[in-house]
Parts: C-alpha cells; structure tokens; sequence
C-alpha cells in the first residue's frame, strides 16, 4: 500500500489485471487482520478499474504480450482493438465459478469489480450478464444488493441514445421533465454542439443489444428464476429492507423501459395476488405482509416510470394495472406500509411534468373513494398518507390538486 506501489500498479493495465485477479482468487480467511488487510488494498484499487484510459501504455518491450496483440515489429506490438478490459471481466467470472466453495466476501468482491467495470465505452461481455443476474437471486443478501444496482446500470448503458432528447411525438417540447425547463421564461437555445451530446460514445451495436435483451427476457420467462426472484425480494427474511428501497426500484424501471410487457406479464401473479389479499395484514405476520407490500410498491414506482416510451397499447394495459394497485392501496385500513407506497409514488412522479402523469393524479384525486361518516380513521390518515409526498413533490405546480384537496 506504499505510494511508489500503488502508482506503478495503476500505471500498468498488466500489473492492475494481475494484481486484482491474485486479490480476488486468495481466498484467505485464516487470520482477520490479514482478511481486513486484503480488503483495504482492494478498496484502494477497485475505483482505478472504472477510470484506467483503454489503451496500450507506449512501452518498447513487454514481459507478456497483452490482450489482442497482432503482430510484433521491431520490438514494437502492433494492436488492434484493447480488449483487455473485457478480458479481465471474464477472468473475473471465471474465478467466480472456479471454486464452488469460495466464501462470500470474495464473491463479493468480485462482483463488486464487475459492477465498477460497467462502462459506457465498452459492452458488457455476456459471461458478467449472467454472472449479474444469477447474482439477483443469490442466497448472500450482499451480493443481491450490489447486482440490482449494477444490473439497472448496465441495462440503462444499453441505450446507444437519449431517448429524451428524440422527442419523436413532440411531447417533450410540450410537456418537458427534468424540473419543467421553460415554464416561467424564454425557451432554452440549443448549444451548437447538442446534436453530439445527444450521442452517447457507447460500444454497443443493435446486434449486441438484442442478444442481451433476449437473454434477460430468457430468465424473465422462467418461471422458476421469477420464483426465486420475488422470494429474495419480498421476504423480509431474506434481509430485505423494511421500506422502499430505492435501487430496486430503479432495476425495476430499466427493466420496465428495456423490455416492456414481458416484464411486466412475469411480475403480474404476485401483483394480482397482493391485490386480491386485502385482508392480508389481519392474517399474515408483520414480517411477511410488509415484505410483500415494500416489494410491490418498488414494481409500482419502477412502472410508473418506465412506461414513458412504450406503445400506446402498452401504456394501455400497464395504466390499467397501476389502477389497479391504486384502488386496493386507498382501502386497506393499516398505517405500516403506508411510508412503503408513499415514497413509490413520489418516486414515480420525480421530475415529471405533471401532465405526464395526470393519468396517476386522476387515479388518486378524481377516482378517490369519497369520504363517508362510517370511514375508518386509520383509512382517513393512509389517504393523507398517501397524498402528502405528491403534494411535496408537485410543489406549487400542483395547486389545482390542492385546491381539489381541499
């Protein structure tokens, strides 16, 4: 961990490969002061692997001819493409299965370097895809939560453009996100080099592309792999947290916006039996009932969000199933899970012109169940519960629907 080490080691592409490929296969669990040693120093180094430059450091000799070499002239490499990057990905994976026995916290670090690997500049070998999503149903809590945030990252770098920026209906002309640009003065002048920026500098071809989304709408349509998903997801057991977790929900969202109905079809008999349970929270434990409602309320926020470019049809029938939800969240008289459905509907309308999501608001103001003298108390605070993040959240852009509130 010296100064000198630590630089030369970040200087060479060779030396970082060797280096976090022995760190991850040691394997060392003798001593816990030597363990905590080897995860410092990997700490120290895993944040080099996502900034190191790809290319081939100028060096007149080489020990060991690198990934992708062609030719030698003159003592010179001659090479094409680096591919050492995605080289080291795949060792990675590899070391990951070599051992069936390897403990958990070098599991965790190789996967971990996985994550840190994602970027815009290089696809994603097919090895790490499965790597990932074996890692979301994992029996190490750990290793799940890294995998829904590296598996939501990587399924968002898939998307070679902006979708935002094509504006292919002029919706986002009228009706623009991202904190209502133009609303209270002059329309914004396009930089004059907005047509790059548009463009994101990413190595993934429409080839690419479609093999990855093929093979995560393979596991989608296993119904065994979506057995084991919502198990992981909805146990609070399984050391899933007793709230609305943020990350999942964005897995959700970019699974939503990457592949569309498929998704949403797999995920719909645990939806539908939440629904149909409205008497769940008098017959399950705590435990179980929370857990399924947290896990429900990230699906909600994820396809509230990322429906924003589907078909009209689709849009059609994920609204209907939102509805759906809506109506059975405003009548179930309990206050513990309403802190889990609120923040979902504050998550879904985040940054959205509110006529993007006045289909959600006419859900929630227009179709409300009215209030009567038999209502329960407890359902009258769950309402209010309910409504008080959107009413944040909209700010002063929602005063119609505060004035309907009152």
């Amino acid at each position: 961990q010296t100064s000198a080490l630590s630089k030369r080691i970040l200087r060479d592409w060779g030396m970082l490969r060797r280096f976090m490929i022995a760190l991850c296969r040691s394997d060392h669990l003798d001593k816990v002061s030597v363990h905590a040693v080897l995860v410092d120093v990997f700490n120290t180094f895993q944040s080099a692997l996502y900034q190191i430059e790809l290319n081939y450091p100028r060096y007149t000799k080489w020990i060991e001819a690198p990934p992708s070499a062609t030719a030698i002239k003159d003592k010179v490499i001659v090479t094409s493409a680096f591919l050492g990057h995605s080289e080291l990905q795949t060792k990675l994976v590899e070391v990951l299965h070599a051992k069936s026995n390897l403990h958990w916290r070098y599991k965790f670090m190789v996967i971990g370097t996985l994550a840190t690997m994602l970027r815009d500049d290089v696809a994603v070998p097919m090895a790490v895809w499965d790597a990932l999503l074996d890692g979301l149903i994992s029996d190490i809590s750990h290793l799940r939560k890294l995998c829904f945030r590296a598996v939501g990252t990587a399924l968002e770098l898939l998307q070679t453009r902006q979708q935002s920026k094509d504006d292919l209906d002029g919706m986002q002309k009228l009706f623009p996100d991202k904190n209502f640009q133009a609303w209270n003065g002059r329309a914004p002048i396009a930089p004059v080099n907005t047509r790059s920026c548009r463009v994101r500098s990413a190595a993934v071809t429409q080839e690419y592309k479609a093999a990855v989304l093929e093979r995560v709408r393979a596991r989608f349509e296993d119904t065994l792999f979506i057995e084991k998903l919502t198990n992981v997801l909805s146990l609070i057991q399984s050391a899933r947290a007793k709230h609305f977790v943020g990350s999942v929900a964005q897995m959700w969202k970019a699974l939503f916006k990457a592949l569309g109905v498929p998704v949403l079809t797999a995920v719909t008999p645990f939806l539908t039996k939440v629904v149909a349970e409205k008497d769940a929270h008098a017959k399950l434990l705590s435990d179980v009932y929370l857990g399924q409602q947290c896990m429900a309320s990230e699906i909600l926020g994820g396809l509230v969000r990322g429906i924003k470019y589907w078909p009209l049809d689709w849009q059609q029938q994920a609204k209907d199933q939102v509805n759906g939800i809506l109506e059975f969240i405003v009548s179930i008289p309990e206050m513990e899970s309403a802190g889990a459905w609120a923040s979902a509907l504050r998550f879904g309308i985040f940054d959205r012109h509110p006529t993007r999501v006045s289909w959600l608001m006419q859900s929630l103001f227009d179709n409300f169940p009215p209030y009567h003298k038999d209502t329960n108390s407890t359902l009258l605070c769950r309402r209010m519960a309910l409504l008080k993040p959107i009413i944040n959240e909209l700010s002063w852009r929602g005063s119609p629907l505060q004035r309907q509130l009152l």
